[in-house]
């Protein structure tokens, strides 16, 4: 009996974690991270305690597939999210949002914070060589809530300024205004 209880028990958990976290990488899913961002967002509206995100997002990710292969790909995937999972602080909430894009989503934190710690894990990224693929680069996108935002406008924010950190070269953090 004792033994069943305990196999439920684990499957239970292991439903869980599949339930909440993408197979590859091992980090929060995009369906977990959208319910981090809400947990934030009623924090700021009722407590008045802001948040910040960073959207990150892996450069040329589409040529690493093509020239090295899906596997390569997944493994640099899997490189990306093991320094970034060193790089965030233990309440931080870190989600593989999309293919090869990252979100962090930032509790407590103030603007100046985050685009430091961006710039942190961009520099760290862009130092790693990897011995298949070479340099990998990080183009990153940084916002902070602002009083009587909702969570999908700063997120469109924060996706604005890493689509400007892409297209202005690359490799570098653009802040959201």
């Amino acid at each position: 009996m004792t033994k069943d209880v305990t196999e439920l028990v684990a499957r239970a958990q292991e439903l869980r974690q599949q339930a909440h976290h993408d197979a590859l990488t091992g980090l929060l899913n995009r369906r977990a991270g959208e319910q981090q961002l809400q947990r934030c967002q009623r924090a700021a509206q009722l407590e008045c305690q802001g948040y910040a995100l960073i959207l990150a997002d892996i450069d040329n990710f589409k040529s690493i597939n093509d020239r090295f292969g899906h596997e390569e790909g997944d493994r640099v995937l899997q490189r990306c999210a093991a320094l970034l999972s060193r790089k965030v602080r233990s309440g931080d909430a870190l989600i593989r949002w999309g293919g090869e894009e990252f979100l962090i989503v930032l509790p407590g934190c103030k603007l100046a914070a985050a685009q430091e710690l961006a710039e942190r894990i961009r520099r760290t990224m862009a130092c790693e060589q990897d011995a298949v693929v070479g340099t990998i680069t990080l183009s990153l996108g940084v916002g902070a809530w602002q009083p009587g935002e909702c969570s999908s406008t700063l997120l469109r924010r924060t996706d604005q300024a890493l689509y400007r950190a892409k297209t202005s070269g690359r490799n570098q953090v653009a802040v959201a205004p």
